[in-house]
C-alpha cells in the first residue's frame, strides 16, 4: 500500500487524525484523540461521510 494513489483530501485526514491522537495523548484531551481517531478511521477504511452524504443529486432541469 503505497500513499502514491491516495487523493490529497485522504492524505489530510490521515495527518489531521495522527496529530489530534499525538495530542489527545500528550495533553490528556480525550476530546481531541477521539476526533482524531475519526479521522484516523476514515483515512484508512476510505470512508467520508455517508453512502453519498457528500454528493448532491443531479438538478433536473425542466
Amino acid at each position: 500500500m503505497t500513499l502514491a494513489n491516495w487523493p490529497l483530501m485522504r492524505i489530510i485526514r490521515l495527518a489531521f487524525g495522527i496529530i489530534l491522537v499525538l495530542t489527545g495523548f500528550v495533553y490528556s484531551d480525550w476530546m481531541a484523540g477521539a476526533f482524531g481517531g475519526l479521522l484516523l478511521g476514515q483515512a484508512i477504511l476510505n470512508t467520508g461521510c455517508g453512502p453519498s452524504g457528500c454528493n448532491l443529486p443531479p438538478s433536473r432541469e425542466e
